[in-house]
């Protein structure tokens, strides 16, 4: 019909007594399918990339219960005021407060044990690589990666969000 296909082949040299070459025998296979389903990969995991790094949210992955990050988005690493192979040098207990600590271990310990928590949305406060501290919300959730259990979350910071809204109340409270 004129269509292309992608074909794998093995090919072997048949040979005579003096080892000349006397012909070629082959297997080829159809890899059509395969090719489609690997580009199709290909084309999800740049969406994937694509849609994490060009986000204003921080993407992280840590590992349970080191902390240690496995992953992070270049937006995260701009936040902590990081390189890419600082960050991912550190762990969640290296750029969270330690006051935050002990409830993020809780946390994580319940959902290790399968814990109902509802939505983890948490508010901690994020210390920064020149020591400066900013608020931050955070979503996670337990995964699996590289064959071990895992927090992902996305983060953002919200520093200027808690300014506007202390402020408002005062002006609420100044009014009545």
């Amino acid at each position: 019909d004129g269509s292309t296909i992608w074909t794998e082949a093995k090919i072997s040299f048949l040979r005579n007594p003096d080892g000349d070459p006397t012909g070629i025998i082959g297997i080829t296979r159809d890899i059509t399918e395969r090719k489609q389903m690997e580009a199709a990969l290909h084309q999800s995991e740049e969406r994937y990339r694509s849609l994490v790094e060009n986000t204003i949210y921080g993407f992280f992955i840590h590992a349970i219960p080191s902390g240690r990050f496995l992953f992070l988005n270049q937006r995260a690493c701009e936040l902590f005021g990081y390189t890419m192979q600082e960050g991912l040098e550190l762990s969640v207990w290296d750029v969270l407060s330690s006051e935050d600590h002990e409830r993020i271990k809780k946390r994580i310990q319940a959902r290790v044990e399968g814990n109902e928590l509802g939505p983890d949305i948490q508010t901690y406060t994020a210390v920064c690589k020149d020591r400066a501290t900013f608020r931050l919300e955070v979503s996670s959730s337990l995964i699996i990666f590289q064959d071990k259990p895992a927090v992902q979350g996305i983060f953002r910071d919200i520093t200027e969000q808690e300014r506007l809204e202390h402020q408002l109340k005062q002006a609420q409270k100044m009014e009545a």
